[in-house]
């Protein structure tokens, strides 16, 4: 292709080379309408594309937010009511989502499947250009005035999910830290998501009319990524949307505030879960431009240097300044806006000592600035950011990383996507600078933060008084609005929501089948030499190296106690070594490392525990790195007082910032602590059971000081030790003796021998106590079936109910975020779960009732498959992969047992399922159940679940 080339009715208006991901990028304008394309044309079989609309909110709403979700539900050639999930059923996708940002609105997607890709693509591409706009849809994703039993009410799943945002400390933490910053009529002023206030007042004519102003070509664009046939994606869209429209007037975007010579406060306040008034203070600053990548790249670095982690200079002075309990974890940097953002902050501080906060925040930046530097932390993190580039990174598809991370903030702006992914020469303009100048790094310090009067002292107050205060203005708001409350209206929805797509509806979307997606039986090469595992495979020269330290014979006590290790380990001073020290020579020598504590069922039926450490390195630096590495396991202080509170102080941090961010995760765990010994454990060494244990810890204090070096000694030893390479053959050869050698420097110690058999006495029925106006709903049972073809039915049958009924039932008319129930086989369990859910009795029933009445045609049957074929293609990258291998082994998962196990769920029919289906909605009326929710939930729930307050600081 070439300048100039006309290709489905767009001009080829621009090529570039990006040598840094050995891609090709190719900028497209379609002549007619404005609509812009970019295409990122590379060897990666895992497409993916994104469409991304302007939207700068005008006010609180959350329009472009329901907008988003509403999308979604139905488009003119796909006019079914639910096509998203139409396709999360029918597809092998590695990501399918849409998103909305402070002032961009996202459609994305990838597969490896190209016929997959095409169906989603051509699902997506409707529904982003021709809408149906139903206002069922409107009401069933946003909001709507319901009665129930008499008394009205509002409704909706963007409602409840920003009831529950907003109950949130952090999320309250995030808004308030940031939004001051912005000039008074910027668009990031508005909460984008929505305040569930002002979604209540948002109508349906206003909601068509967001649509209608905001979704034109020239305030849409769309990203490629991948091997593909672009000219035939871009005459579909000249062909089907584009040739035949207007390409409307482009919207003004959100533009950069003007620096400021003045600082500014401000106040807020959040729900409070412990009856205390304790605040999080944080000061925030302007520092550049996201659209900058070199102004980004310079603030990632000194987010790493200077908050890193606990022993980073700004890091450690926070946590020892007794002005509160830890630091904030909204700390760090900020490019989601166009104004560039750095924020740092404390949690616990006592109402009245902002001043004092600021100050020292202030001033100790200034001192570091003063004092300089340490070289080997700054090479440290340039080396970490040099690592990463050369990474073969897995997770997100990594055209989802390129966009998200680096391409979309300079793109919306103007520049250049070649520009946005220059990452080695911005590494290597900072490092040039440095030379130019050894301060340059704290002459930023003292300029951007310390001397910048851009900046903001804000405070958000936990009160427990003000989940009241929200619920009287929804309240207001229902009185206000209370006359436009239609029976009818609610009668035409209910009509809607109990409606069911035609045949000739649902035969209108693309189908992906079985034989589309080859019956891949992926393996891991492994390769036993000497005793350690090695997964030989191309990793760009980066040596992943897990070590495994087996615990099982652990009781639950000592369990607890080897979770607290797991994080005290690299939080504490090493032999003479300070811990600050030495997690910079760490961070030095390595691309990363993780020490951490998991449970699994082994293919015995045994509940195994693990210590395990990782660590990724370059070649050149393994013997540094494992020298250190044989230090920590040997000579780290496990007698401080100060650094075992401040290890319990960080872990509890955790729990409290993500109990609601990720309440679905932590109510499962609960639950499923009742179905055996192995995810018990995992309750009560990484669960809110744990959580609550470190309350009790923090009177041990003395206890710990004598037990934790006791068990360490008893835990790192070549007995328990499993260890495990993965990286290029040639680097594992050079590689063998120097981790041999290791190994054999640690003592010798006992061989485990049994397994753990602690386990929940009765079933579990907890309930844990939030200022929250939603829940999180688990419930979990175990299920084994008489024969291995039964449980192969179970799941597939729940994988079925999970993308159908039960979709339809708790999502689209309870109003929940979101739910699942799945069966995991290995730990014989079947768990079902809700995301921001505003009820608990009625999705509890909707569990069981959805098993027993969802149909099992022969299109679920197929989808079903298709989900089971899925795992086979999607792309792992090889830090995945060593560490799955290392998984299969710890737990006796041979490779023959994984394929019969595959071959079972795709031999599973209708005659196998209904003839589980009975036994498994047996078990669910059984289940333990486990939720996170609100008090008032609670008390009018018939469940018999025991309130459990959490530890909340």
């Amino acid at each position: 292709m070439q300048i100039g080339d006309i290709i489905g009715g767009f001009r080829l208006v621009g090529i570039e080379d990006i040598p840094d991901y050995g891609a090709v990028g190719y900028e497209l304008l379609h002549e007619r309408s404005g609509f812009k394309a970019y295409y990122m044309e590379c060897d990666d079989e895992e497409c993916f594309f994104s469409y991304v609309i302007d939207t700068p909110p005008e006010n609180s709403s959350g329009v472009f937010h329901i907008l988003e979700h509403t999308l979604l539900t139905g488009s003119e050639r796909f006019p079914v009511r639910d096509p998203f999930m139409s396709m999360v059923r029918n597809s092998c996708n590695t990501f399918l989502n849409a998103m909305t940002g402070p002032d961009r609105t996202y459609y994305p997607a990838a597969s490896p499947v190209k016929k997959d890709f095409d169906n989603i693509f051509s699902v997506y591409s409707d529904a982003v250009f021709s809408p149906l706009l139903r206002k069922e849809s409107f009401q069933q994703e946003g909001i709507r005035i319901s009665n129930k039993d008499g008394k009205l009410a509002f409704e909706g799943v963007v409602f409840s999910e920003m009831q529950g945002d907003i109950s949130q400390h952090e999320s309250v933490v995030a808004s308030a830290s940031s939004r001051p910053l912005f000039d008074p009529d910027s668009p990031y002023q508005h909460e984008f998501g929505g305040n569930p206030p002002d979604i209540c007042s948002l109508s349906y004519e206003e909601f068509a009319a967001a649509y209608k102003k905001h979704y034109v070509p020239r305030n849409m664009r769309l990203f490629f990524y991948g091997k593909m046939d672009i000219q035939e994606k871009l005459e579909m869209l000249s062909s089907l949307y584009l040739d035949s429209r207007d390409g409307g007037e482009k919207v003004e975007g959100a533009k950069p505030t003007p620096m400021r010579n003045q600082t500014k406060r401000a106040y807020a306040t959040s729900n409070s879960d412990d009856g205390s008034d304790l605040s999080t203070v944080m000061l925030s600053w302007k520092v550049g431009l996201s659209s900058e990548l070199d102004q980004c790249t310079l603030l990632s670095l000194m987010v790493d240097i200077l908050l890193g982690n606990p022993g980073c200079p700004l890091y450690k002075r926070i946590v020892s300044s007794g002005l509160g309990r830890d630091i904030s974890t909204e700390s760090g940097m900020s490019d989601a806006f166009c104004d560039l953002l750095f924020g740092v902050g404390i949690t616990g501080v006592e109402e009245g000592k902002e001043d004092e906060v600021e100050e020292f925040l202030l001033s100790s930046l200034s001192e570091i600035a003063d004092e300089g530097l340490d070289e080997i932390l700054v090479e440290g993190a340039i080396r970490r950011m040099e690592f990463r580039l050369r990474e073969i990174s897995g997770g997100y598809p990594r055209g989802y990383r390129l966009f998200f991370s680096y391409i979309d903030k300079g793109w919306a702006r103007g520049k250049r996507v070649s520009q946005m992914l220059s990452l080695s020469s911005a590494i290597q303009k900072i490092r040039e600078s440095i030379e130019r100048d050894r301060f340059y790094l704290e002459k930023w310090i003292k300029e951007s933060l310390v001397e910048n009067k851009h900046r903001l002292l804000s405070v958000v107050r936990s009160d427990s008084r003000n989940q009241e205060r929200i619920d009287r203005e929804i309240d207001e708001k229902l009185k206000e609005l209370e006359g436009s409350y239609s029976e009818e209206e609610e009668e035409n929805f209910i009509l809607f929501s109990r409606g069911e797509d035609s045949k000739e509806d649902i035969d209108k979307l693309p189908r992906l089948e079985v034989e589309d997606v080859p019956n891949v039986k992926a393996s891991i090469e492994r390769e036993i030499r000497d005793g350690i595992l090695t997964s030989p495979i191309f990793t760009n020269g980066i040596i992943y190296l897990d070590l495994a330290f087996d615990i099982s014979d652990f009781g639950i006590s000592e369990l607890e106690d080897a979770s607290l290790l797991s994080r005290l380990m690299l939080m504490t001073n090493v032999g003479d070594i300070g811990y600050s020290e030495f997690l910079s020579d760490l961070r030095f020598s390595t691309g990363g490392s993780a020490l951490y504590i998991e449970s699994g069922t082994d293919s015995s039926k045994n509940a195994r525990s693990f210590i395990i450490l990782r660590i990724k390195v370059l070649e050149r630096s393994l013997d540094e790195a494992l020298n250190l590495i044989c230090l920590l396991l040997k000579e780290a202080d496990l007698s401080s007082e100060e650094r075992i509170r401040a290890a319990i102080t960080d872990t509890e941090t955790d729990f409290q910032s993500s109990v609601i961010r990720s309440g679905h995760l932590f109510s499962s765990s609960a639950s499923t602590s009742g179905v055996n010994s192995a995810l018990y454990i995992t309750e009560r060494t990484t669960g809110l059971a744990f959580w609550k244990r470190l309350e009790e810890m923090e009177g041990e204090i003395d206890s710990l000081k004598e037990r934790l070096p006791i068990l360490r000694d008893r835990i790192f030893t070549s007995r328990r030790a499993i260890a495990h390479i993965t990286g290029d053959r040639a680097v594992i050869d050079r590689a063998l003796d120097r981790v041999k050698s290791f190994l054999s420097s640690l003592s010798v110690g006992d061989f485990p021998e049994g397994a753990s058999q602690a386990k929940e006495e009765g079933r579990v029925r907890k309930a844990f106590l939030l200022s929250t106006p939603v829940s999180y709903l688990s419930l979990a049972a175990r299920y084994e079936g008489e024969r291995d073809e039964d449980r192969a039915a179970a799941e597939m049958l729940l994988s079925i109910v999970s993308k159908n009924l039960l979709w339809s039932k708790i999502r689209e008319k309870g109003g929940a975020y979101g739910a699942g129930i799945a069966y995991n086989d290995t730990e014989s369990c079947i768990y079902g779960y809700t995301y921001r859910d505003p009820r608990l009795d009625g999705s509890e029933r909707d569990f069981i009732s959805s098993v027993r009445e969802e149909r099992i045609d022969d299109g679920a049957l197929s989808d079903a498959r298709l989900g089971v074929l899925s795992q086979g293609v999607k792309p792992l990258s090889p830090q995945a992969k060593g560490i799955m291998d290392l998984r299969r082994y710890l737990y006796g998962i041979e490779d023959e047992a994984r394929y019969r196990r595959k071959d079972q769920l795709l031999a599973a029919g209708r005659e196998d399922i209904e003839r589980v289906r009975e036994s498994v909605a047996k078990a669910l009326e059984e289940a333990h159940i486990a939720a996170i929710t609100d008090p008032s939930l609670l008390s009018s729930s018939a469940l018999g679940l025991k309130g459990v307050s959490l530890p909340f600081k």
